[in-house]
């Protein structure tokens, strides 16, 4: 019975950095080669690409680094604390994808001028 704990402790350590990767490279991705416009809200008319791309490239990297953290974390606590985390990261990730909306939509803004 403890194998099978500790295979899917392993399987859980193996996804999470996975998927934090892929946030980190999708991130870093979007900062430093200004894209933007591949958001699927971006409209050139209202944003401005540059900062919609740092606003994005930021937050999402920093979703990454979390996933990597609790990936970290993941080989350390029991199965019940760890279920308690990955509610909690997914709060976290929900709550830091509104907010990327949010600044995009207030301060990645064109001036209407």
């Amino acid at each position: 019975m403890s194998y099978r704990k500790d295979v899917n402790m392993i399987e859980i350590f193996i996804l999470l950095t996975l998927v934090g990767l892929f946030f980190i490279s999708f991130g870093c991705v979007v900062y430093y080669f200004k894209a933007g416009d591949i958001i699927n809200f971006f409209n050139p008319k209202k944003h401005d690409k540059i900062k919609v791309s740092q606003i994005f490239g930021r937050n999402f990297t920093l979703i990454g680094l979390t996933h990597l953290l609790l990936a970290m974390v993941s080989l350390l606590v029991d199965e019940q604390t760890l279920n308690f985390l990955l509610k909690i990261l997914f709060l976290f990730v929900l709550i830091d994808v509104i907010a990327t909306v949010y600044q995009i939509l207030v301060y990645a803004r064109l001036d209407s001028d």
